[in-house]
């Protein structure tokens, strides 16, 4: 994947940023989390609502992925996140690589 790490100015302040070449192929779709939370049926307001309960609740009644290995990740994330002070973690800006063919 190629990744650059850069700045643009936004309002007159210097903003850190990364670019990224688009990761999907025609194989390989991302599967964006808001997608598998709204697929829960089970969960509390059908999968909407972006608060941690409702997440780790999700998490734990999606069927792609097993959930103690999703909630791992998810906390790993969490933390990586915390650090960078990537505050923007919305349930659309993260998901699976799916490949379509397996």
């Amino acid at each position: 994947m190629h990744t650059c790490l850069g700045y643009y100015n936004f309002n007159g302040k210097k903003k850190l940023c990364v670019l990224c070449k688009d990761f999907e192929t025609d194989d390989k779709k991302l599967f964006k989390f808001t997608e598998i939370k709204n697929g829960v049926i089970d969960s509390s307001e059908s999968g909407y609502g972006d608060e941690l309960s409702l997440v780790l609740d999700a998490i734990d009644h999606q069927v792609l992925v097993p959930s103690n290995e999703l909630k791992e990740f998810f906390w790993d994330m969490f933390i990586a996140d915390a650090l960078l002070g990537n505050f923007e973690k919305a349930d659309g800006n993260w998901g699976f690589l799916i490949d379509e063919k397996k």
